[in-house]
């Protein structure tokens, strides 16, 4: 049976640029898993601080991206909220060590950078026409990179 795990995040845009993390070797959209209790918009504006130094305020909602592998054993769903920046600096301070960098990217580079279809897909999406949609991603038999 898959393990059901849930991660709330933030899409940042300014300039024409997306705040982006590098995490274990690869980049994407600051994120991170739910506490106990913790309600999905704290999730995306804890996580945001943490990943990116940045203190955010949530606009509304981007996108809801869902994936699963079997090999993985693991059904993810991650909810994106549009989000602005309200203060701090760019300075990663993950407790957990994971975000070593944070940066904002161009939107015509991000296909450089993301390469994991279940995030960039929809972001592209939601870059392009700014409606908030569910996604669903079965990678046991669609592509997991672009």
């Amino acid at each position: 049976m898959d393990r059901h795990i849930v991660s709330s995040g933030v899409v940042v845009v300014e300039n024409s640029s997306v705040l982006l993390v590098a995490e274990r070797g690869r980049w994407g959209l600051p994120k991170g898993g739910v506490e106990p209790d913790e309600p999905l918009i704290t999730t995306a504006i804890r996580e945001a601080r943490e990943e990116t130094g940045l203190v955010v305020e949530v606009r509304g909602l981007a996108f809801v991206t869902e994936f699963r592998r079997s090999e993985w054993n693991e059904h993810h769903v991650q909810m994106y909220f549009a989000a602005q920046v309200a203060g701090g600096s760019l300075l990663p301070r993950d407790p957990d060590g994971i975000v070593r960098e944070a940066r904002f990217v161009p939107v015509d580079a991000l296909r450089h950078y993301l390469k994991f279809r279940p995030r960039l897909l929809p972001l592209e999406q939601w870059l392009a026409d700014g409606v908030a949609r569910h996604h669903y991603f079965d990678l046991d038999i669609e592509p997991v990179e672009v």
